[in-house]
Order: C-alpha cells, then sequence, then structure tokens
C-alpha cells in the first residue's frame, strides 16, 4: 500500500474541499443537512472569527451525531467533537474537527461507540458545507 507524508494528505484534502469553486470565489451559500432529529442547526454567529468558526463547526457536528443516533430504543447520547485545525479560505473558515460519541440501550448496559474520522466543515457567511473524510491511515 502507497503511504502518503501528511503533507501530501493535506494537500489532496484541500483541493476536494475547495472544489466548490475557484479559489477566490466565496463559499457557497448552502448548508449541510442534519439528519432527522431533535437537534437543529446551531445560529450561525452574528461575526465570524476563528474562534466563533470552531464552536459553530464543532456544534453542527455533535448535532448532527447526536440526531444520527437519536431513536425509540436508546435512552442516552453523548457526543463530543474538538476543534483540530482551523484556517481562513474564501471569505470563510475550513474547520477540522474530531469526532466521538456514544448511545446507551436499555437498562442492562448496551451501548455503542462511535470514534469517527476528522470531518471537515467549510463555514461562514450562510455556508455550513461538511466536506471530506480525513484518513490518517494512508
Amino acid at each position: 500500500m502507497h503511504r502518503r507524508r501528511p503533507d501530501q494528505i493535506t494537500e489532496y484534502y484541500r483541493r476536494c474541499e475547495l472544489d466548490t469553486g475557484l479559489d477566490s470565489d466565496p463559499l457557497p451559500q448552502k448548508q449541510h443537512e442534519l439528519p432527522d432529529g431533535p437537534k437543529s442547526p446551531p445560529e450561525p454567529p452574528e461575526t465570524w472569527t476563528e474562534e466563533t468558526a470552531q464552536r459553530y463547526a464543532a456544534t453542527y457536528e455533535e448535532r448532527r451525531m447526536y440526531n444520527s443516533m437519536y431513536g425509540t430504543t436508546v435512552d442516552e447520547i453523548t457526543v463530543e467533537c474538538s476543534v483540530q485545525e482551523v484556517e481562513s479560505v474564501r471569505g470563510g473558515y475550513r474547520v477540522v474537527v474530531l469526532r466521538q460519541g456514544a448511545a446507551y440501550y436499555g437498562d442492562d448496559g448496551r451501548h455503542g461507540d462511535y470514534v469517527g474520522a476528522p470531518i471537515t466543515y467549510l463555514v461562514g457567511n450562510g455556508a455550513a458545507i461538511r466536506t471530506a473524510r480525513h484518513d490518517a491511515r494512508y
């Protein structure tokens, strides 16, 4: 199996993520749909900064994960997201989110753990685009 260097992986995903237009074009005005469930997308911040972009992307992914695990047989859901990387791109921000969670079923302790590959969001000025997955196992 061919292994890519970390700089090759980063450049590959950057090209995939920015494939929605030219690098100088602003981010498209679209949002990733959340799965059906009790959580709705977070309200975008009034002012976009690295800090607000990080918080928005992590909250968006937490709510997406929660809704995807939600169901009638689930008693408790825990999700946690943190930010691995953030950078300014095309009038918004590219935010790499790390994610994990668990769903608990019934009183007998049954549960399912979830640790996902890092995921990238492009956020800012009306955009909340969930993009290419990152996989460090190349």
